[in-house]
């Protein structure tokens, strides 16, 4: 049989002043820091979204930008043409119509909370990063002799930057809004 209260559990221990403010002080910042988390979690679908539709944004603002310029030795642009390629001169605006795509299929599937919208958005933001990855890059590193007979190399431009970032995004937003609106309806038929 406990000798005092505080022995049978049925009352806590008396606590110091300070270390009940110690304990509300660490509650307080454990919720501060899961906040944004929380946040998250419950907008996590509208976040992907907003992500996928930058993402085709920022492909459709590549293709205005240029992607990269032949320099000389020297330090200087190159005289030959097509010294300077645009986004647009690159891939005649075939990034800029899928990017607005993406951002479209991304809003459907959101608002419609339909899976093939999704899915396409992301098959489209593979292709994207292909021809980022395959098309592009080759471009944006060659050296040789250009058309007027001079050594130049490539230095990629902020276009290029531009559209390898939008290709990432628009293919990280749309395989996330994809695989929620998936997850949520294999969650939807379990629970039937």
């Amino acid at each position: 049989m406990p000798k005092n209260q505080a022995q049978s559990g049925s009352e806590p221990p008396a606590t110091s002043p300070r270390g009940g403010f110690l304990r509300t002080a660490e509650a307080a910042l454990e919720r501060a820091a899961g906040a944004p988390f929380r946040l998250l979690s419950r907008h996590s679908l509208e976040a992907a979204t907003v992500l996928a539709v930058v993402g085709g944004l920022l492909l459709l603002y590549a293709e205005t930008l240029d992607l990269y310029r032949i320099v000389t030795p020297g330090g200087a642009t190159s005289n030959a043409a097509g010294s300077i390629q645009s986004g647009a001169d690159q891939h005649t605006w075939a990034l800029g119509v899928i990017g607005v795509v993406i951002a479209g299929g991304a809003l459907l599937a959101r608002s419609t909370r339909q899976r093939l919208p999704a899915w396409a958005a992301v098959a489209l933001a593979v292709i994207a990063l292909g021809i980022v990855l395959v098309g592009d890059v080759p471009d944006v590193t060659s050296s040789g002799l250009t058309s007027e007979i001079e050594t130049g190399e490539a230095e990629a431009q902020a276009g290029f930057w531009v559209e390898l970032i939008g290709a990432v995004l628009a293919l990280a937003g749309a395989a996330a809004v994809a695989w929620q609106l998936s997850h949520g309806a294999g969650r939807r038929r379990r629970d039937s």
